[in-house]
């Protein structure tokens, strides 16, 4: 059985002006989400350059709030800053390293947002915690901008290559579909 839980006053922690609405449109396409990949599902909004986790579709609690470079919903949120933003926030905040695997060079990061940007969806690889993996697709509102993303996580166990391969396809068939609840022309990408 499935369990949804929404956060303290969402609308406060985003930028989207109609972060209820988008939180009851998206409730339908994580629960299938949650069922395809048998693990929790979260909506994720970027909050004073942290991930926060606004709505759960699942049995497991999302870590909320998370850093940026480290999440692949942060890695989503990040996609969208040019260079010259990412080279300011950096100077100004530190690249904390949580793990061994946690990206900490500007440079190599830049090039993992340029992934990111290509292939349309951002992955962790126990970058935030060692043993978990997550993948998050972005949710984009009428201007092509990303309003917020959809991740699901799991321990590497059962999150293997194999496996986000193999639903990764429902994954961004939802999110574009989400998307186009919200407005999205797919031809649009600010």
């Amino acid at each position: 059985m499935l369990q949804e839980r929404i956060s303290p006053a969402p609308c406060q922690h985003s930028h989207y002006p109609l972060h209820d609405d988008l939180c009851r449109a998206a409730l339908p396409y994580m629960r299938d989400i949650a069922k395809t990949f048998g693990e929790s599902c979260c909506l994720n909004v970027e909050n004073n350059l942290s991930v926060l986790c606004t709505l759960e579709a699942g049995s497991q609690r999302c870590k909320s709030p998370a850093p940026l470079h480290c999440t692949g919903a942060g890695k989503l949120f990040l996609s969208c800053y040019s260079p010259i933003e990412l080279g300011r926030l950096f100077t100004t905040k530190k690249i904390e390293k949580l793990t061994g695997r946690t990206i900490t060079s500007v440079l190599t990061l830049l090039g993992e947002l340029g992934h990111v940007r290509k292939a349309g969806y951002a992955c962790d690889n126990e970058e935030y915690k060692i043993g978990m993996r997550s993948i998050a697709v972005p949710i984009r509102d009428r201007t092509g901008k990303i309003a917020a993303g959809i991740s699901v996580g799991a321990g590497t166990a059962k999150m293997t290559d194999e496996h986000i391969l193999e639903n990764l396809p429902k994954l961004l068939l939802s999110a574009q579909q989400l998307s186009r609840k919200l407005g999205w022309n797919e031809g649009f990408i600010s």
